[in-house]
């Protein structure tokens, strides 16, 4: 088995497996066969619940690849590392994923010490917190206010620090960090980057 380990950011693994498979049976049979084979091969035990989206992707060699995300990734404060997102390369038996923690610059790169990250009734308030801020601004300044998570094209990663939530909102062609106070919801520190477009697309 090749084992990689790559930043925990969904375009990441799509960038070679990306012409989606529509659903069907073989989809359903793919990922039982993608969540059967990670079990036997990580540290940590996975299954479909644990995922916001699970795709299956052909890449250019026509290897059959699943992906497992979150597209929303909350990080309680003073934490190892955390996994998020896998995929599973069905043909080459192999299996990719990037831990990511909090602080920011902790990585354990052990893997058999980073364990998959469960939701909880904290967390889920936690994030729903981070959205009703992100809508309250966006209602004042435009009117729109509804972003859920489902609405999250690329990634969120929310990282909890002991006075605010540090945002880092990824996704193709931008990047965006800012901070939200716990106390009032306010939003603070803003930066946008703007990405350019691959000239081959």
């Amino acid at each position: 088995m090749t084992f990689f380990i790559f930043k925990c950011v969904s375009q990441t693994f799509q960038i070679d497996c990306s012409e989606v498979i529509h659903f069907d049976e073989n989809k359903l049979e793919y990922i039982r066969q993608a969540i059967k084979y990670a079990n036997s091969k990580i540290s940590f035990l996975i299954a479909a619940q644990d995922f916001e989206k699970i795709d299956v992707y052909q890449n250019k060699e026509n290897e059959i690849c699943v992906l497992f995300t979150n597209p929303v990734k909350y990080i309680p404060k003073n934490t190892s590392s955390y996994v998020y997102d896998l995929l599973v390369n069905l043909t080459a038996k192999s299996i990719s994923y990037g831990p990511i923690s909090n602080p920011k610059n902790f990585v354990e790169k052990t893997p058999e010490k980073v364990s998959l990250f469960k939701r909880t009734e904290q967390s889920e308030q936690a994030v729903q917190f981070v959205f009703q801020s992100i809508n309250k601004k966006s209602k004042q300044q435009s009117g729109n206010s509804c972003l859920t998570g489902s609405d999250i094209n690329g990634s969120m990663i929310i990282r909890e620090d002991s006075s605010y939530y540090a945002i880092e909102r990824l996704s193709e062609f931008q990047e965006s960090y800012f901070k939200v106070e716990k106390n009032t919801g306010r939003i603070f520190e803003e930066t946008h980057n703007h990405l350019a477009k691959n000239p081959e697309e």
